[in-house]
């Protein structure tokens, strides 16, 4: 059997040479003496252009070793199948993942060489390769959101005391407590950053057309960025509604324009793109998660410097700065990733070109929905009255009930505080249910305070509550306030926030 001379042709000739495998005969010296005609489908080359070429010659390097044993363990067992799976160039240039096996038929009358028997697998190598990279991002992601939560409950102490002591500090005193107040509010900031990644973060999502949003912020980085710097905007004015928090998207551009200006040099362009697209399996199986279906997207690209595969494959992740694209360590792109991800949506980064990277965010478009109008936010007054409420905190660490009992206490409310959802309860069937507020933690020893809420609604539903955590748990991070009676507050944070929010409670109890 030879490529290169006509010979009648058997049974064995035909299905071969209809095979959508890969099929090598080689030579005692390794060169190819035969080869099937699929690999035109496969590798992009006419038969006659490998015919008496080494099979190593087209191996990845990173896979030569590889593929160099596999070849000796072939030769060295007559008659055995020997598995193997490499990386063989395209005639495009890309590289496809092969796998099969080898046989060392030498002996054989008729086939007088060594076969080989593959196929691609590159599609799915590349599946679980987005399987492990999704599977290593929520393990980094746990860690991420465990860090956070015992961090912000350090600052809520850190926080509230230095707040404290500037209201009352000397002149001579205040310039470094302005400076530990500084650290702790960068400090709040990335920890927030790291709830963001770790998709354990409060969400208030809206229904609202992702234009408006871009409109919105691009008006002001616009004046942010650089003179050398141009951003320009190419919105489908027909693009679908998504359901997600209008302030974390903003934040999730702003982010991205920002890292895109740092990767820009000496001059360039920035240049946000909105679109309705209609995506099938060939793309959505790259990745992880993701279904077909009507998507709306929003991308910004940079004409700054290129990512290769393994940047790309890393960029998301916390601290990592991809080479070349100015300053980008830190975690802005690690907590758009989990902003993105929490609000069902995917993010993936191309640079297909020599230059320039492009962030695609895709979001299950929403049709025929109304959206949202939004506005500026406003700060609502603090309102008065309610001093002297009864108050009950349960809290498990022992600086933040110090820092909570100040606070209210300072207030004008009667404060009782307990280290756990247990005995918060026992005080509650003591008292039987006549407090006013409940303030907890939500992960606490003993009992939560998830479950203790569940038992003070079945028993005393009157009670208004709210919620307190370094991070959210499902039950309490979808909005800010769940069900009537409920809010959440998000540690750290400010004294006045969480008067407000009792007071507001209170009001609402009462009216």
């Amino acid at each position: 059997m030879t490529n290169t001379r006509h010979e009648p042709r058997s049974l064995t000739d035909a299905l071969l040479e209809h095979s959508i495998e890969l099929v090598n005969i080689l030579a005692e010296d390794g060169s190819i003496r035969w080869i099937s005609p699929s690999l035109k489908s496969l590798l992009g080359y006419e038969t006659t252009e490998l015919i008496g070429r080494r099979p190593m010659e087209f191996v990845h390097p990173d896979d030569a070793e590889v593929m160099l044993k596999t070849f000796h363990a072939i030769q060295a067992q007559p008659g055995v199948s020997v598995p193997m799976c490499v990386r063989l160039r395209h005639k495009g240039g890309s590289w496809r993942w092969m796998e099969g096996c080898g046989q060392n038929l030498l002996h054989d009358p008729v086939v007088r060489g060594i076969t080989t028997n593959s196929h691609d697998v590159s599609d799915r190598v590349a599946m679980i390769g987005n399987l492990n990279e999704s599977q290593r991002m929520e393990s980094v992601g746990r860690l991420a959101g465990g860090v956070a939560h015992e961090f912000n409950n350090l600052l809520t102490v850190i926080s509230y005391y230095s707040e404290s002591l500037l209201e009352s500090a000397k002149a001579e005193m205040r310039t470094e407590l302005e400076e530990i107040k500084k650290a702790s509010d960068r400090a709040i900031t990335v920890t927030r950053q790291l709830l963001a990644f770790s998709r354990q973060q409060v969400l208030r999502p809206a229904t609202i057309n992702v234009n408006i949003v871009v409109n919105q912020a691009t008006s002001l980085l616009r004046k942010a960025l650089r003179e050398d710097v141009a951003l320009v905007c190419a919105l489908d004015a027909a693009v679908g509604s998504v359901k997600v928090d209008p302030a974390q998207l903003t934040n999730v551009l702003v982010t991205l324009v920002t890292n895109a200006a740092n990767a820009i040099g000496d001059g360039g362009t920035i240049t946000i793109t909105t679109a309705s697209v209609d995506l099938g399996v060939s793309f959505t199986q790259d990745i992880g998660g993701m279904l077909p279906g009507l998507y709306t997207s929003l991308s910004v690209s940079d004409t700054g410097a290129s990512m290769d595969p393994e940047t790309i494959a890393k960029v998301f992740e916390p601290f990592y700065s991809a080479p070349g694209r100015g300053k980008q360590g830190g975690i802005g792109l690690s907590a758009i990733y989990g902003i993105v991800r929490q609000s069902g949506g995917y993010i993936h980064a191309s640079s297909p070109g020599k230059s320039g990277v492009t962030f695609n965010i895709h979001f299950p478009a929403i049709t025929k929905a109304r959206t949202r109008k939004l506005s500026s936010p406003r700060s609502a007054d603090i309102p008065k009255g309610s001093e002297g409420a009864l108050v009950l905190v349960a809290e498990d660490e022992d600086g933040v009930r110090k820092v909570m009992r100040h606070i209210l206490e300072k207030a004008g409310f009667r404060v009782v505080v307990h280290e756990n959802g247990k005995s918060a309860l026992d005080y509650l069937e003591r008292m039987q249910g006549r407090i006013d507020f409940l303030l907890t933690d939500t992960v606490m020893p003993e009992l939560g305070g998830e479950a203790l809420v569940k038992e003070v609604r079945r028993r005393w539903p009157q009670i208004p509550v709210a919620f307190m955590s370094g991070h959210s748990d499902e039950a309490v991070k979808r909005d800010g306030r769940m069900t009537r009676g409920t809010w959440f507050l998000r540690k750290p944070f400010p004294a006045a926030e969480l008067v407000k929010c009792i007071r507001d409670a209170l009001r609402v109890q009462g009216s």
